[in-house]
């Protein structure tokens, strides 16, 4: 077995004299939202953040965004806007300009934020209720809560983390 290693190259098309906190993006990503069905379901879940005044896109408008989302398209849609992914059945996407972490579903963990990226790994593996999974690099635990979700009531997750710090994060 080869490992071939390059090194990174930064590009910056800026200004010179430009930092990168300076520059203004011209897109940005929607906050992926995963429902943690064994603190509470999505229905549910919808029903809290419409109470909380989110608003449900129809899926024409979700299916019109592109991610990332351009600025200029985040600006025609209204404050604090939500939609179900069209792919994976326990993600919301939500409004990027709000800030999650002050509702109350994101502290008592009914919601997780997580990149939409790492939900599909999961979902890949078409976990069936019943089922016993390992997950052998757990912290901090957000795919083994997710494979918990998938393998209900009858299955079984095994978590384990061999760094003991990360493993506190268990």
């Amino acid at each position: 077995m080869y490992l071939l290693m390059y090194p990174m190259q930064a590009s910056w098309e800026g200004d010179v004299g430009q930092t990168i906190q300076d520059a203004q993006p011209s897109n940005v990503t929607p906050r992926f939202a995963r429902i943690n069905c064994q603190v509470i379901s999505m229905d549910r879940a919808i029903k809290q953040l419409e109470a909380d005044a989110f608003k449900m896109l129809d899926e024409s408008t979700r299916d019109s965004i592109e991610i990332p989302i351009h600025l200029s398209t985040l600006a025609k849609l209204p404050k604090k806007w939500m939609c179900r992914d069209p792919l994976l059945k326990d993600v919301l996407w939500l409004d990027p300009r709000v800030d999650l972490h002050k509702y109350r579903l994101v502290r008592c963990g009914g919601i997780i934020q997580q990149d939409r990226s790492s939900c599909f790994s999961v979902a890949a593996l078409n976990i069936q209720p019943g089922w016993n999974v390992v997950d052998s690099c757990a912290a901090p635990g957000n795919k083994s809560i997710q494979c918990a979700n998938a393998s209900g009531e009858k299955g079984q997750v095994y978590a384990v983390e061999m760094n003991g710090p990360r493993f506190a994060v268990l």
